[in-house]
C-alpha cells in the first residue's frame, strides 16, 4: 500500500471519530446542562457555583480548617473565609471550634448543608449512570481507570 492510500485511510478514520476536544466539549455541555437543569429546579440554586464547589469539598473533608478548604479549593485564605462566612450566614455550615487548640475551627456542614451536598453528588451519580448505560462492566471498570488516571494528571 503506497503513503497516499495510508493517508487516506487514516483521514476516513479520523472523520469516523470526532477528535478528542470535540468529545470532551460535548459531554462537558452535556454535564453542564444535566446540572444546570437539576439546580434550577432544587435548593442548590440559590447558591453560586463557587460555593457550591466549597460545600461540596466541605462534605468530602473530615471537618477541614480554612486553610486545608483554601489549599483544596484552590483560592486564599482570605477568599475561603468570605466563603465559609456566606455559607455560614445562611445556615449550610458551621464552625466549631477545635478543643485541642481553641485558634483552629474545624468546619462542619449543617443538616441543610449535608442535604445540599448529598444532592449534589447524587446529580453526579445519576449523570454517570446515564453516561455509561450502553456500557459492559468491562467498559465502565476501563473508563473509570483511564478517568482516573487522567485526573491524576490534571491534579
Amino acid at each position: 500500500m503506497t503513503n497516499s492510500k495510508q493517508l487516506g485511510i487514516a483521514e476516513t478514520k479520523m472523520k469516523e471519530t470526532p477528535p478528542l476536544g470535540h468529545l470532551i466539549e460535548k459531554l462537558t455541555h452535556h454535564i453542564e446542562e444535566y446540572e444546570r437543569k437539576i439546580i434550577e429546579k432544587s435548593d442548590l440554586s440559590t447558591l453560586s457555583p463557587r460555593q457550591l464547589y466549597c460545600l461540596d469539598e466541605i462534605f468530602h473533608l473530615d471537618q477541614p480548617g480554612i486553610t486545608e478548604l483554601a489549599e483544596k479549593i484552590d483560592v486564599s485564605k482570605p477568599s475561603a473565609t468570605a466563603l465559609v462566612n456566606k455559607l455560614e450566614k445562611n445556615g449550610y455550615i458551621q464552625k466549631v471550634q477545635s478543643e485541642e487548640d481553641k485558634r483552629f475551627f474545624h468546619i462542619i456542614l449543617t443538616k441543610k448543608g449535608q442535604k445540599l451536598a448529598a444532592l449534589h453528588d447524587t446529580i453526579h451519580y445519576k449523570f454517570a449512570e446515564i453516561m455509561t448505560g450502553n456500557l459492559s462492566e468491562a467498559e465502565i471498570n476501563q473508563l473509570t481507570v483511564l478517568l482516573g488516571k487522567i485526573i491524576e494528571n490534571i491534579d
